[in-house]
């Protein structure tokens, strides 16, 4: 902001891009001498936020800027003046200054090539120096093209026909927003795909949210090991007898840790199994006394679902890849 005050540069133009209430927006503010109120203004609607991102906004605010100085005072710029062009995104400006290839090259190339014909001027050519601004922080030039970029994307653009050539026309859908667009619809998909899965039903107990955002978060905090025991709980797939029964690997499917006759099942090793008192007794006080009454549904949580790993390590009943023999277990 103190930088900006002492700024002498007789042309001053202020750009920004805005996402606003799912539109994609630019503007430019053109002042001169000091003015406190702008020469120029001009705005420009690219579209819905699904089609353009914020990002090519700001590309667009610069060519708008280059179009203001070729409308408003082509024939004040040379005589090296300067020519002072700020805007809020310093990714943009870096790319505008040189020219690194990235995402909306094209616009970048559209704002050199109107400025091109007042570098070319010899020694009369104008300095161009590009500033980055810190948004929302009263500057007078920056807040009003903030507030022209908003009004921009809710369609109130400048007449196409004062606008420059290559925005006369709708511009190409964005890279970036294809891809969203592509992501949105293989999501779209999967979920259909997956509403008919007859494991639907079981995961859901787990966890109702899909796709499964927090599922990464609880795999970091697990070893290759932790995680293995998550995933076969997750998916049915943890071989106690009752699992190894239905599958004909084991004679019978019943817990022979306490002998009750009761059917070996993952909520009864964690719940019920009067064998592991010890270990429960520990896996209720990190779940701070929540009941496991259905275990399965804890899973969700990145910690719960931790200290229900390690409450079946403790178990001994996992060894090195499968379930040891709940009587010879050390």
């Amino acid at each position: 902001m103190e930088a900006e005050a002492k700024d002498t540069a007789p042309i001053k133009i202020y750009t920004d891009g805005s996402g606003y209430q799912g539109g994609a927006s630019a503007a430019a503010v053109l002042y001169t001498d000091r003015a406190t109120h702008p020469s120029g203004v001009c705005r420009h609607h690219l579209g819905t936020l699904k089609e353009h991102s914020t990002y090519e906004g700001e590309a667009v605010g610069l060519i708008l800027a280059a179009w203001l100085l070729h409308t408003h005072c082509k024939d004040r710029v040379g005589n090296g003046s300067d020519i002072s062009i700020y805007s809020d995104c310093q990714s943009a400006l870096n790319t505008a200054y040189v020219m690194k290839p990235g995402p909306g090259q094209y616009l970048f190339s559209a704002f050199h090539d109107l400025i091109a014909p007042f570098k070319n001027q010899g020694n009369t050519s104008p300095k161009f120096t590009f500033h980055w601004i810190s948004a929302h922080t009263n500057v007078p030039g920056n807040e009003k093209v903030d507030k022209e970029a908003k009004s921009a994307a809710l369609g109130d653009s400048t007449p196409i026909p004062f606008l420059p050539p290559i925005l006369r026309c709708p511009l190409p859908i964005g890279k970036s927003a294809l891809l969203q667009k592509a992501k949105e619809q293989r999501t779209e998909h999967w979920k259909m795909i997956w509403s008919t899965s007859p494991r639907r039903k079981r995961l859901k107990k787990i966890n109702k949210e899909l796709p499964l955002k927090n599922f990464g978060k609880i795999v970091n905090e697990l070893t290759r090991r932790q995680a293995s025991i998550l995933v076969q709980i997750r998916t049915g797939h943890f071989p106690l007898n009752d699992y190894l029964h239905k599958r004909k690997l084991t004679p019978l499917p019943l817990c022979r840790a306490c002998n009750e006759h009761q059917r070996e099942t993952i909520t009864h090793l964690i719940k019920d199994c009067p064998a592991y008192r010890k270990q429960r007794l520990a896996l209720k006080q990190a779940n701070r006394g929540r009941s496991l009454a259905d275990p399965i549904s804890l899973l969700s949580n990145p910690k719960r679902a931790k200290a229900i790993i390690q409450f079946i390590e403790s178990t001994k009943r996992w060894t090195t890849g499968h379930m040891a023999d709940s009587l010879t277990r050390n």
